[in-house]
C-alpha cells in the first residue's frame, strides 16, 4: 500500500527528534511531494536535504503515514517549499491515540443535575 495526500491536503511533517509541524501539500508526483515548508519551524533549526522524515495526514479510514527524505529546499514564488520524496511505502495507524480493548467489571452510572 503506498497512501499519497492529495494536493492543498494538510499534512503534519515528523523530524528525526519528533517534533511535528504543520504543511500543505503543493504538488504530488509519481516519485516526488511537494509541501510549504513549515511556518512554525524555528530559524536555528534548519533541515538538510537527505533529512528523513514523515509525514501524516487524516485518511478515510486512519492516520496515513508517508516515509520520506528532503531533497530540495526552495521557493515557488512567495511560497517557500520542500521537495520529499518517499523512501518506502506508507501505511494506515489507527485512529484513537489509544488502543480499544475488551473490559470486563461492575459499571454504576450516576445523573447529573438537579433532579438525579
Amino acid at each position: 500500500m503506498d497512501p499519497r495526500p492529495r494536493v492543498n491536503e494538510l499534512v503534519t511533517l515528523i523530524d528525526p527528534g519528533d517534533q511535528e509541524y504543520r504543511s500543505r501539500v503543493e504538488d504530488v508526483g509519481d516519485e516526488s511531494l511537494v509541501v510549504a515548508r513549515p511556518l512554525d519551524l524555528l530559524a536555528d533549526h534548519r533541515l538538510e536535504p537527505g533529512t528523513e522524515l514523515l509525514v501524516s495526514w487524516a485518511a478515510p479510514n486512519g492516520i496515513a503515514v508517508l516515509p520520506v527524505r528532503l531533497v530540495a529546499d526552495g521557493t515557488d514564488g512567495l511560497v517557500a517549499i520542500w521537495t520529499l520524496t518517499p523512501t518506502r511505502d506508507g501505511w494506515i495507524e489507527q485512529r484513537r491515540r489509544y488502543v480499544r480493548v475488551p473490559a470486563s467489571g461492575p459499571l454504576q452510572l450516576r445523573l447529573r443535575g438537579a433532579d438525579g
